[in-house]
């Protein structure tokens, strides 16, 4: 029997990794920062401040295949100190700084966790993991060194924005991701790899990726996401003269190619609408300059009940997005019968096939994902088919598929290296 560490100090999808080696009995420990214990004094303090969507919010920080034994906190305010600054630092630079020193703490504090309790291995995530890894080496511990990686890592992702700036000169990638261009912090995230005996990826983006940055293929094993949200709404024909609804969604604007979108979406004002939803800032000179035009609407940030219902309001979903993992609302847009189309960089081009679920264009190219969306205005006819082959599609990545791949993944792994 194996005893396998699960370490994390947010959320992510590790909740699912921990509940998918319970399951097969491997779990040893998740640990975490904030975490809403059923026996918590602090949880049932902090409750009776919060309103209606704060307190779904709360419930989300547990895992209800696990039981409170099994889960240890370390560094429980600096978690918490951590969601609130996240909220309300609208430039990330003191949460950047906070991040960094409650994940090193965190990490230290996990790598002494696993050698006191002889762990076999422990599964750390990107831009978590670095002092966790480097203290089991210093200790010359020969736990197993999984890090799972759910973005396409950071110095390929500056290389990503330096290529884009240089061709379109949009410096608000850079504006707004100034870490990427700290020397300091790329050196933390290429130490991070190179600390690290195996990887879990998403998607095949992100397995290039890690290849890119010096990781051997034959450690990387992919194991993509599942959907949070899925609809078996019956999809009528859209009527000839109707509006054609694109949707958007999600909080980093820039990285995901919000700009390109609104550009395209000029040339179709009086054809479509564009729903913009994920949190926003309204001094954000995109916000503030496209907020009143008749033909978007931001929503902000949703409960998940509500994101359902704006899925099914919705013909098709567009992520033109210049960096991502595993795209999960492309998965979840899917899962609700949306063609859709996303970019090479998304993570979601290993589920379309171009013309039939949807369409995949290079991130940036404005013409490419204007053509494609005039597409769908000369073929409304086809979208109600070509969304239901996408859940289809997204009907094989459900979060319990997930949970069974990780699982022989992680198994795998452990047996390659004798465990």
């Amino acid at each position: 029997m194996m005893d396998i560490i699960v370490a994390h100090p947010g959320k992510q999808h590790s909740y699912r990794l921990a509940s998918a080696l319970k399951k097969d009995g491997s779990l040893q420990y998740y640990v975490t920062t904030f975490y809403a214990k059923n026996s918590s004094k602090l949880i049932s303090f902090i409750k009776k401040f919060l309103n209606e969507d704060d307190s779904k919010r709360l419930k989300t920080r547990n895992d209800k295949d696990l039981d409170d034994s099994e889960v240890v906190t370390f560094c429980k305010f600096g978690g918490l100190l951590e969601i609130f600054v996240n909220r309300f630092d609208k430039k990330r630079n003191f949460y950047r700084w906070l991040h960094r020193r409650v994940s090193d703490y965190f990490g230290m504090k996990t790598a002494k966790l696993a050698i006191y309790s002889h762990s076999d291995a422990i599964i750390a995530y990107d831009t978590n993991a670095l002092k966790c890894f480097d203290y089991l080496i210093k200790q010359k511990s020969d736990i197993v060194k999984i890090l799972d990686v759910s973005i396409v890592p950071r110095p390929v992702m500056k290389k990503i924005y330096d290529l884009e700036i240089t061709q379109s000169g949009c410096e608000k990638l850079k504006e707004k991701n100034r870490n990427l261009w700290d020397r300091h912090l790329m050196n933390r995230f290429q130490k991070e790899i190179d600390f690290a005996d195996y990887f879990l990826a998403p998607s095949e983006f992100v397995s290039k990726s890690l290849q890119e940055c010096g990781a051997d293929k034959k450690k990387i094993r992919i194991v993509p996401y599942g959907a949070n949200v899925e609809s078996n709404i019956i999809r009528r024909p859209i009527e000839a003269g109707a509006l054609l609804q694109f949707l958007f969604v999600g909080n980093d604007f820039y990285r995901k190619g919000l700009p390109y979108l609104i550009k395209a979406m000029e040339c179709f004002k009086d054809k479509a609408f564009l729903t913009i939803t994920g949190s926003y800032d309204n001094k954000d000179p995109l916000v503030a300059k496209n907020m009143n035009k008749s033909y978007l609407r931001f929503t902000g940030l949703v409960t998940k009940e509500r994101m359902q219902r704006i899925y099914e309001d919705a013909d098709v979903f567009i992520l033109p997005s210049f960096a991502e993992g595993m795209a999960q609302v492309g998965i979840e847009a899917m899962a609700c019968g949306l063609p859709i189309i996303c970019t090479t960089n998304s993570g979601l081009s290993d589920m379309i096939t171009n013309g039939v679920n949807g369409f995949v264009i290079e991130a940036g190219n404005v013409e490419n994902l204007k053509e494609k969306m005039q597409w769908f205005l000369d073929h409304k006819k086809e979208i109600v088919k070509m969304g239901e082959k996408a859940r289809n599609v997204a009907k094989r990545y459900t979060w319990s598929r997930y949970e069974k791949k990780v699982a022989g993944a992680v198994h795998e792994i452990m047996s390659e290296k004798g465990k």
